[in-house]
This record gives structure tokens, C-alpha cells and sequence, in this order.
């Protein structure tokens, strides 16, 4: 340290070197007043001229500024005593950070490092504490560093003082939700986190009810865990979506747009909806189960005008994911359209699907007749992927009977080779009713489930579709893939 106590730095008397870097120290110095300051000597240029803005601010010097001294911890050091922060405290530091975080923003600056150890929690605060944003060295323009970094940081911060540890890529807030946290503050912590405020005021607003936050519907569960094979599909839904919309920020610059939807189709019973269902809760994100009932009118116009209203909700609480099932009976084929009012909603649902990836929305659809669906629905641009769920392989099939017993009470005989091998053929759905079946014997016997009882399911049933079905929609497969067996998609399935 180049001072030591009793040195002098301008008119501050040094009474103790606190902590050091590669270029700046700081000092806890007193004034000619006698009050104690922070002094922090070799600060940048940057913060010497934002440092103002701070409501530590003292003064400053070509080589220092003075900041007021703080008596207290950071709140890294309280969370790694506490854990976690009472829901009271949790709200009030939040709003002490966007308070000040706001001075900066609204002058051009961002933070740039906004963490745990760079807020100072003060005790002696009338015995209330208090927030306070130090470590001002990484400050910068807010061309440089979008105000929506920091926010994010701030939503961070606020999930770990809420949880006890730091939020998943993406989050997944409502996965555990507390009693003692309202759940209006929870969806302001989700979204400060996937960047769905842009100013800090917005946020400040929402946090002391002055603007209404929509509640958003995540479902809650394993993700992508809880699917059975289907790897091709959850790495392209990981790599293509999931990341981007995670970080849109840097997607952004390489010009790289989120996709706007993907069909999942093929035979009945084999997990289309399911994956979808998986995906939601894999990303977090908003999700919207969407059947053809729910869009169908009696008045003229009226399924477009519930099309419309359904992506503007979407666009509103963006990312969404619009999950449409029986995609086929919302879009079919104009050509075989039996009426004009029919032909204009497809027509309502080509506007809104064309690059809705851009506006945070990603449709997920699901069909068993692909050939039904108007192909103009399938271009690129609107639904850019098209991927065959088939009847699972043998290597799914053995996952989904691990998967499906998991949680179970069972005895140490289950071969799961033998359940393997006797599928050959049965649907995703084929293989959850041997297992309901079997689960549900065991509970009158009141016992654990054992290999007799799945022998005795299994031998009790049939695969759900023929092996001419199966054939007929491996054949559909190749039409719209336009490629052979072996380059196609792996065979998989789902629990």
C-alpha cells in the first residue's frame, strides 16, 4: 500500500489501509470534520466522473475519491451466514439498488459489476439496514454495457437472497417457490433475469405496485431428465432456442435470431405433446397449451380475432412458448378448406407466425397428419423445423421403463432387457399403461411392484398401431424429409 496510517492524502489522515488491487487502494481516512470516509486513491477516470451520482459521494480528486464510510458487511458476507434473506429485507435492498442503480442509468452510466460483494448492507442505519452499491472501478458507458445487464445482475442477486443460491440457465423460480414470498415478486425476480425489464425504473415500479406485473404460467418439473432418448431433438432445442433465448443480448450480435417454431409429428401415442410439455419446463419459460376448442368461435371472424389475441398475449409476456396440439385441424390444407371463414385463419395464422422467433415467441406444434397442414405453414420463416417422432427403439424403450420406475416402489427382480426385447413395437403410451397397470396392482396388494407383475401387464396387451400403420407413417416420414431411413432421425421416444 503507498500509504500508511498517519499519511495524509490531501486533507485526509490515513487511520487504516482497508484493501488493495492491481490499480487502486483504499483507505478508511478522516476529515478535517473528524468524520470517517472511504477514500479510494488511484480511482479510474470513469469513476471519478460518475462516482457523483453515487449517494456515497463525498469528493473527488484527479487521483481519489471519497466516499461516505459504511459500518456493516457485504451482503456476500451476510448470505454466506444466513443463507438466504427475509422476504422484508429481500424487497427493501432490491429497492435501495434500482434506486441508485437509476441515477446512473438515467446519466448514461451502468454499473458493469453489480455482485453481492459490491453491496454494502449498513447496520448503523437507525437499526434499519440499507443498501448500498459500491465497487464503481468496472463503471462505463451504457453504450458499452446495455442497461439491461445490470438489471439482470440486480434479478440475480435477488433470487440468491431469496433461495440461498445463485438462479439456473435458464431459471427456474417457480420450482421453488416459498410460502413467504409473494408471488408477484417472484415473477419480478424471473423476469429482471431473462431481461424482460428494460430500465431500472420499470422494474422499481413493479417492486412498489405501481405497475401491474402479469403473472406468468411456468409449469414445474424435470425438463428434458424426465424424456426417454429423443437426444438429437433436446440438443436442438437446447442449442437452437433455449441458449439463445438465454442470452439474446450476445445471439444478437453474432445476427443470429431465435427460430420461430418446430412440428413435431408422426404416429399417435409416441410423445409429441410430451416433449413439448418437457421443453417448457426445461426453458422456464411462459407456456401456453393450446387446443383447437380453444381458438374455435360461432361468430364470423371470431377464431382470428382469439389467434390474434392469443400471440399478442404471448408477445406481451415474451419468451412464450405457444405449444399447438393437432396442428393439422387449426391449419389445414385451403384447398380442402370448407369455407372461406376457414381459409382466414390459416391466413390469421400465417401473419402471426411469420418471424415470431424476433418478438420471443416459439411455437411448438404437434400433428399426425403433416400432409393435412397447409404448406404454406411450413416454409421456412414460420415453422423452421420439422422433426419425425417415431415408434421408440430398443434403447429408448429400456430408458423409458427406468424412467418410469424410478420413483417406484419395486423388488430387485425387474429385467429390464426383457421388457426391452417384448416391446418391440409398443408405443410410448403402451409402455406408461404396463407400468400404470402394474403400479396399480401392487397397490391393492399393497406390496411393491415386481417383474410378475410386469410380465403379467405386458402379456395382457398389444401394440396400440399395426405394423402397416407403422410402415404408412414411416412412408409419410420420407416425403416430407426427403431423405432415407438411415440419415434420418434417430429413433427414440419418450416415458
Amino acid at each position: 500500500m503507498k500509504y500508511k496510517k498517519g499519511d495524509y492524502i490531501g486533507n485526509y489522515k490515513v487511520l487504516l489501509p482497508l484493501k488493495e488491487s492491481d490499480r487502486s487502494e483504499t483507505y478508511r481516512v478522516r476529515g478535517t470534520s473528524g468524520f470517517l470516509y472511504a477514500l479510494k486513491y488511484g480511482a479510474s477516470e470513469a469513476e471519478i466522473q460518475a462516482a457523483p451520482l453515487s449517494d456515497l459521494y463525498i469528493e473527488s480528486d484527479c487521483d481519489y475519491v471519497v466516499y461516505r464510510y459504511i459500518s456493516g458487511e457485504t451482503l456476500e458476507t451476510k448470505l454466506l451466514r444466513e443463507h438466504k434473506c427475509l422476504p422484508t429485507n429481500l424487497k427493501k435492498f432490491a429497492t435501495d439498488i434500482l434506486i441508485q442503480i437509476e441515477k446512473f442509468h438515467n446519466n448514461g452510466y451502468t454499473h458493469g459489476n453489480i455482485s453481492e460483494g459490491n453491496i454494502m448492507i449498513d447496520l448503523c442505519n437507525d437499526g434499519e439496514p440499507t443498501a448500498w452499491v459500491i465497487g464503481l472501478s468496472s463503471v462505463t458507458t451504457s453504450d458499452k454495457n446495455p442497461v439491461e445487464r445490470d438489471i439482470q445482475c440486480i434479478g440475480s442477486i435477488m433470487y440468491r437472497m431469496a433461495f440461498g443460491e445463485m438462479p439456473e440457465n435458464p431459471p427456474r423460480v417457480y420450482a421453488r417457490r416459498t410460502d413467504s414470498l409473494e408471488e408477484g415478486l417472484l415473477t419480478i425476480i424471473y423476469k429482471a433475469i431473462i431481461s424482460d425489464f428494460h430500465s431500472a425504473k420499470e422494474m422499481l415500479d413493479a417492486i412498489e405496485g405501481k405497475s401491474e406485473v402479469t403473472a406468468i404460467n411456468r409449469p414445474v418439473g424435470e425438463g428434458f431428465a424426465a424424456v426417454a432418448g429423443m437426444d438429437e431433438i433436446k440438443q436442438r432445442l437446447q442449442e437452437d432456442v433455449i441458449d439463445i433465448l438465454a442470452d439474446r443480448e450476445r445471439a444478437k450480435a453474432y445476427g443470429i435470431e431465435i427460430p420461430n417454431g418446430m412440428l413435431l409429428y408422426g404416429p399417435p401415442g409416441c410423445g409429441k405433446t410430451y416433449i413439448a410439455e418437457k421443453f417448457a419446463e426445461q426453458t422456464a419459460y411462459n407456456y401456453h397449451y393450446v387446443k383447437s376448442s380453444d381458438l374455435a368461435s360461432t361468430y364470423l371472424h371470431g377464431t382470428q380475432e382469439k389467434i390474434a389475441a392469443l400471440f399478442d398475449k404471448a408477445r406481451k409476456n415474451a419468451p412464450t412458448i405457444l405449444c399447438f396440439d393437432e396442428f393439422d385441424a387449426l391449419v389445414p390444407r385451403r384447398d380442402d378448406a370448407n369455407n372461406a371463414g376457414q381459409s382466414a385463419e390459416v391466413n390469421e395464422f400465417l401473419t402471426q407466425l411469420n418471424n415470431c422467433g424476433r418478438d420471443g415467441i416459439f411455437v411448438i406444434a404437434t400433428t399426425n397428419r403433416p400432409d393435412k397442414i397447409d404448406s404454406a405453414i411450413l416454409r421456412t420463416g414460420r415453422i423452421d423445423y420439422m422433426v419425425y417422432v417415431p415408434v421408440p427403439d430398443e434403447k429408448a424403450r429400456m430408458a423409458m421403463f427406468q424412467i418410469a420406475l424410478k420413483n417406484k416402489p419395486i423388488s430387485d427382480d425387474i429385467d429390464y432387457v426383457y421388457l426391452t426385447e417384448k416391446t418391440n413395437g409398443f408405443l410410448t403410451s403402451d409402455i406408461s399403461a404396463i407400468v400404470s397397470e402394474s403400479a396399480r396392482t401392487a397397490f391393492r396388494k399393497k406390496t411393491v411392484i415386481t417383474m410378475q407383475m410386469l410380465k403379467d401387464a405386458l402379456n395382457s396387451r398389444t401394440p396400440s398401431l399395426s405394423k402397416e400403420t407403422i410402415a404408412e407413417y414411416e412412408r409419410l416420414r420420407e416425403k416430407f424429409e426427403n431423405k432415407k431411413k438411415e440419415t434420418a432421425w434417430s429413433r427414440i421416444g419418450f416415458v
